[in-house]
């Protein structure tokens, strides 16, 4: 019974944080405005959260386990699309981030954790040219910042998984230029 609970007001505080995100930057946004928009008591919110910077965490934690999931398997179509998908239906709270005022810290932050965890896989590649794989993931870290930033159609979604392909493709080259 707990766990439902603990899953329901977790959700409530999530959906609260996503739909005061468009509509107010993230330093605006209180705890107080949290609890009242997902109408629940701030004793609730702190159960969970230590602040609203530890329920930011949450989400950067989310999308570096997206990322270390996604990389830790050969990469694919198949794990792009499902690594789009997953941005799509989970990511609403890191996009409404990025297309708020205080979007050039986020982008940083999206950036590191996507190059971390992908640096982290492919580190026996380049061993003679690290500026190419730096280059590249920062490039693939672009295209899903751009992903992240807005809607896309069906054509840009395969462009966008034709363009981390081909950076993929890059950094798999076993042998230096």
């Amino acid at each position: 019974m707990g766990d439902l609970r603990t899953v329901k007001s977790k959700k409530l505080i999530l959906d609260a944080f996503e739909v005061l995100l468009q509509e107010h930057s993230f330093e605006e946004i209180s705890v107080t405005r949290l609890s009242e928009e997902a109408g629940i008591s701030r004793n609730t919110f702190y159960i969970y959260y230590l602040d609203k910077y530890s329920l930011l965490d949450e989400q950067f934690n989310w999308f570096d386990e997206l990322c270390s999931k996604t990389f830790s398997t050969a990469l694919s179509v198949i794990n792009w699309e499902e690594f789009l998908n997953d941005l799509e239906s989970s990511g609403a709270i890191l996009k409404n981030l990025l297309n708020s005022e205080e979007s050039q810290w986020i982008k940083e932050k999206i950036r590191n954790i996507f190059s971390k965890e992908l640096l982290a896989v492919y580190t026996h590649s380049f061993a003679e040219n690290e500026l190419t794989l730096l280059g590249c993931s920062e490039a693939m870290a672009g295209v899903v910042e751009w992903w992240l930033t807005a809607d896309h159609t069906t054509s840009e979604r395969a462009e966008t998984i034709e363009s981390l392909l081909i950076f993929q493709a890059l950094i798999d080259k076993e042998e230096p230029f």
